[in-house]
């Protein structure tokens, strides 16, 4: 056996994630010692693994991804600067760096740099995908009250990006690699709405997954755009998949935003699963790097994911959800009677509905109705009563007289929790 492979989908506590690298780290150094003529590769599919995996590739002199063309992925900053210097449209930013006590100062530099509002503020790490340490200010006093507010928290002094806020475009994220090129792309569906804004106001949203010929069909020039950015900003990234983020408005208006080289999220990689044919996306990364990654004859089927995000309060009822003339699987992620908080990123759902259908515009038809009839019953005032305090700052107003929220269907296709 010539390749050796490992990986660990566990995510540790902080308090035991050194420990318990160090003791597999060496346990691997063994591995791949013993096997030290022949080809070794060396895989990790966890964003906090990819930093060690590097190293230990470095020392052990196997081929991927290295420490020095790894650490462009862990901030924002530097990828959008490289990004643009191999020729990429990226939006307009600034850095704000430490935001203690220059709030003048960064409100002047985000209007010269950036523009106009509406802008959003973001942390530079890539590793936060979480709405609560972004907003969206549409003013200097909404961006000034931001600042103020931040530099009085703990991580006042960490860096931030600041960028032009798009809107009336669809969100994108492409499948690439150096080897094969485009392999698919995951967008919004409503380009009135931003997944961010979904995320932070707990409303429904569709996620789907284009095949490359869906792709150029849907998104003309996103796979022109992405060959540019592996022929340029990621020429040295050859041993991974590459997930670029962007911003679609138009053949001519595709934006770069962000690059990560494992999967943006686990609502993405159940959809990337789910339009595979159970073939999931570490399969894929595998295969490209052993160079066995030849093109799939999928079905000439659209893929489209439905999430309802959490919002605070207690689930009372796992709603029933009728049939649909689109192929569904219906995946509650929360039991009946569980406490939730607002939701901190797409994979914070409390359902989940995949859909399929060889027509896009009957797939489209049935994400709409499902989106504005599936009603989800939520208690949003026991917990307020329990703890006597909302657990989180922002929270849609409601009336006192609605206790529910009504986040709608009649028959069931699956109502058990599930973790698939």
């Amino acid at each position: 056996m010539c390749d050796w492979w490992w990986w660990d989908r566990r995510i540790w506590s902080p308090t035991k994630q050194k420990s318990t690298f160090t003791t597999k780290s060496k346990k691997i150094r063994e591995l791949l010692a013993n096997y030290g003529n022949s080809c070794r590769k060396l895989c990790a599919f966890e964003h906090i693994l990819q930093r060690p995996i590097a190293k230990l590739r470095y020392e052990m002199d196997i081929d991927g991804i290295l420490p020095e063309n790894l650490e462009q992925f862990f901030h924002l900053k530097e990828l959008k600067l490289m990004a643009r210097k191999g020729g990429m449209t990226t939006v307009k930013w600034c850095s704000f760096g430490s935001v203690q006590g220059h709030a003048e100062a960064w409100i002047d530099q985000a209007k010269q740099q950036v523009g106009q509002y509406p802008m959003i503020v973001k942390p530079a790490s890539t590793i936060s995908h979480c709405v609560h340490t972004m907003r969206v200010t549409r003013n200097d006093e909404e961006l000034r009250a931001w600042i103020r507010t931040r530099s009085t928290k703990v991580n006042g002094d960490a860096e931030y990006l600041v960028e032009e806020c798009l809107h009336n475009g669809h969100e994108f994220t492409a499948v690439c690699s150096a080897k094969s090129g485009l392999i698919g792309t995951f967008a919004t569906v409503n380009p009135a709405k931003t997944l961010f804004d979904s995320v932070r106001y707990q409303t429904p949203y569709a996620i789907e997954f284009l095949t490359v010929d869906q792709t150029r069909d849907t998104f003309p020039g996103v796979e022109s755009f992405v060959i540019q950015g592996l022929k340029s900003a990621f020429s040295k990234i050859t041993e991974s998949l590459i997930f670029v983020k962007g911003f679609y408005k138009g053949h001519n208006s595709i934006y770069f935003m962000n690059a990560s080289i494992d999967i943006p999220s686990e609502s993405f990689a159940k959809l990337f699963y789910h339009s595979h044919n159970s073939k999931s996306w570490e399969s894929k990364v595998i295969e490209n790097a052993i160079d066995d990654l030849e093109p799939e004859a999928l079905d000439n089927e659209f893929n489209m994911l439905i999430n309802f995000p959490h919002c605070e309060g207690v689930l009372l009822h796992q709603t029933n959800v009728p049939k649909r003339q689109s192929a569904m699987r219906v995946a509650w992620r929360v039991a009946e009677g569980e406490e939730l908080l607002d939701s901190d990123n797409t994979d914070d759902n409390v359902l989940q509905i995949f859909l399929r259908n060889p027509n896009r515009d009957m797939l489209l038809r049935d994400v709409e109705d499902i989106s504005q009839n599936t009603y989800i019953t939520i208690d949003r005032l026991s917990l307020i009563d329990k703890h006597n305090v909302c657990r989180r700052i922002h929270i849609p107003h409601k009336q006192s007289s609605d206790r529910l929220t009504m986040s709608g269907g009649n028959q069931l296709m699956r109502s058990c929790t599930t973790n698939d």
